[in-house]
């Protein structure tokens, strides 16, 4: 549980801590794999939003988490992501209740006003806050002349002191990010009993198509699989049907500043509210 987690956090038993911890990951870890058949059973609702949530405590540079999930549930979505997966990836989208169809922010400096107003809030450094839209416009700003600046002043002073290496596609950037989410994803997954298989054999263009991607904003790195093993009898992890909520006083001080749920994931098609299904 959190209060359990809480307390070998601060205790002074660090062996205990220590054991515990490493325990419970090599459990997880080696319990992930990459699943072939999965049984139709629905997830329980109060299962997958905790899984969502624990998504989003992945690591984001800047904080500014340049990705959304589309999680494919119905029918009719499944059939047609199942038309631009490649070979056998097809069966494994249609079989599994839920496919998570990461998505990568090419533009990721467009929400900087939205991470400024997100630090504000949980109390962050206003100067630091009113740095993020320099830095980020440093790092990721658009525009070969731009950037070739940005890389000739990196290069003269990389001599001098460390400075970042300024690459013309920003794409890399989100996809990396993104990865982090997607593993994050994975392993909460199967701390939850349930299995998962990540699939890079698609066509790109079609999920683009077919779940109102906008193909030019916006790149997939890779698409999850998630479901009950057909395969073996994963002991399923099970919560009381209730709201998913990481933010209440006694976790206050722990959460990490992270965008609205509704914000990142939605429902079968891009840009359509969060909406899980039974």
């Amino acid at each position: 549980s959190f209060r359990r987690f809480r307390f070998f956090c601060t205790s002074k038993n660090n062996v205990e801590r220590s054991r515990v911890l490493v325990d419970a990951f090599q459990t997880i870890s080696m319990a992930r794999c990459a699943e072939r058949n999965f049984l139709t059973d629905a997830i329980p609702i109060s299962t997958m939003k905790r899984i969502l949530s624990l998504t989003q405590m992945a690591p984001s540079s800047f904080n500014i988490q340049p990705y959304k999930v589309v999680l494919v549930q119905s029918s009719e979505a499944k059939t047609l992501l199942s038309t631009c997966m490649l070979g056998y990836n097809a069966e494994k989208v249609l079989a599994a209740p839920i496919t998570a169809v990461f998505v990568a922010d090419k533009v990721p400096t467009r929400f900087a006003r939205k991470l400024m107003d997100l630090e504000s809030e949980h109390g962050a450094d206003p100067e630091y806050v009113h740095s993020i839209p320099s830095k980020l416009s440093f790092l990721l700003g658009r525009g070969v002349l731009s950037n070739s600046f940005r890389q000739l002043i990196t290069h003269l002073t990389s001599p001098i002191v460390a400075a970042p290496k300024i690459s013309n596609n920003i794409e890399s950037f989100a996809y990396k990010n993104t990865a982090f989410a997607g593993m994050q994803f994975m392993l909460a997954a199967t701390a939850h009993g349930l299995s998962t298989c990540p699939m890079e054999g698609y066509d790109e263009r079609r999920i683009c198509y077919s779940l109102n991607i906008p193909s030019e904003e916006y790149g997939i790195p890779f698409v999850v699989c998630i479901g009950y093993s057909a395969a073996s009898k994963l002991e399923r992890f099970t919560e009381p049907e209730e709201e998913c909520n990481l933010e209440d006083d006694s976790k206050k001080s722990f959460v990490k500043r992270r965008f609205k749920m509704e914000d990142m994931f939605y429902s079968n098609y891009f840009g359509e509210s969060l909406k899980l299904h039974r």
